[in-house]
């Protein structure tokens, strides 16, 4: 299994395709017919390739990964709806299999929305993983099937905000927070818009390979999110990026003291680096699943303007635009990683 990964060019241009995106008649986005949406941007020629080998991977502690990806396989033969079914029986499986990841979630939703009650805090927190248990659906379908069988589904909101930055010569960051449908959207998006994305490295050799394989199919590049200087080199060329910096990130890695949902947190501060040093335009969205995976919104907002001078202020206009997100859709947030992870020496809200 191979895929070609696209180099980014070397001048600025327009990031938008054929001059401007347009909406078609379901209310996505108008694709032109000779665009795949399974498919990498055609924009320039490949300049290496992103190869899986499965011979480097029969050792047994990747079994557990193979079968997983073929459940997946066998999963994804289903019609899209009936999958997305069984993908929700999954978040309540993982619900009560995983008890720390149980635990993580359940402490972030109290952190975070203390005024519900404990009913009502069990109840958003058990549809946490539902929601993840469809984003796994969907992944799958993006491995295994096709888009096309599905992007009716997509609607898409504020794209003349979208456009108006597209059609400068300055790079553009499209910022979301960390919402489950964050990978789907970004497939939906890839093939179109001159993309790539910022991320973080998976641990395991094998799910790092085959998920860098799969974003790149659809996505132009893949950045490692501590590459900073790979990010501002890109977006001085006028591409977009594809950014999600509302993770606890270390005081040893760049984190700097701010607030989330009023609980004190380490935020990153090389958004407002990267902002200072590209110029580059902030398009704030937020993507989210309705109806269980019968549809998809995207919606995209105007300009996001920061003072990149002050790094804690913009980091802390970053996490209050990110939590205003959230609260409007807070099942459909990746609660499950420890975002109130205090610094060293403070009490830890996840002891257990």
């Amino acid at each position: 299994m191979h895929c070609s990964s696209q180099p980014l060019n070397n001048k600025p241009k327009s990031n938008s395709f054929n001059g401007g995106l347009s909406l078609n008649a379901h209310g996505g986005l108008k694709r032109e017919a000779d665009i795949d949406p399974d498919s990498s941007p055609e924009n320039d020629p490949p300049i290496d390739e992103i190869t899986f080998n499965a011979s480097d991977y029969l050792h047994p502690k990747y079994w557990g990964i193979w079968l997983g990806l073929g459940m997946f396989w066998l999963v994804t033969r289903l019609p899209f709806d009936q999958a997305m079914s069984i993908g929700r029986l999954m978040g309540r499986v993982v619900y009560w299999l995983m008890p720390r990841r149980r635990h993580i979630t359940a402490t972030n939703i109290a952190l975070a929305f203390a005024h519900l009650s404990a009913e009502e805090q069990a109840k958003l927190t058990k549809s946490v993983f539902y929601h993840v248990g469809m984003t796994s659906i969907e992944n799958a379908w993006m491995w295994f099937r096709s888009l096309r069988e599905i992007e009716e589904r997509f609607t898409i909101s504020g794209l003349d905000h979208l456009n108006k930055a597209l059609e400068s010569d300055k790079g553009v960051i499209l910022l979301q927070a960390h919402f489950s449908m964050l990978e789907l959207s970004g497939a939906y998006l890839g093939p179109i818009i001159r993309v790539f994305a910022v991320y973080a490295a998976p641990k395991n050799p094998m799910l790092d390979n085959w998920m860098l394989m799969q974003r790149e199919r659809r996505l132009m590049h893949m950045v490692e999110k501590r590459s900073i200087r790979d990010v501002i080199r890109h977006l001085k060329r006028g591409n977009t990026a594809w950014y999600s910096p509302d993770q606890h990130v270390g005081a040893s890695h760049g984190g700097i003291p701010t607030q989330f949902f009023d609980q004190p947190v380490l935020s990153s501060n090389g958004s407002a680096r990267i902002v200072r040093m590209s110029k580059a335009t902030i398009i704030p969205m937020i993507p989210t699943r309705h109806q269980n995976g019968r549809s998809y919104h995207i919606a995209f907002f105007s300009p996001l303007e920061l003072d990149p001078s002050d790094e804690a202020t913009s980091t802390q206009a970053l996490n209050d635009l990110f939590e205003k997100h959230i609260r409007q859709y807070p099942e459909q947030y990746y609660w499950l990683h420890r975002r109130f992870k205090p610094p060293l020496g403070e009490p830890n809200p996840y002891a257990w």
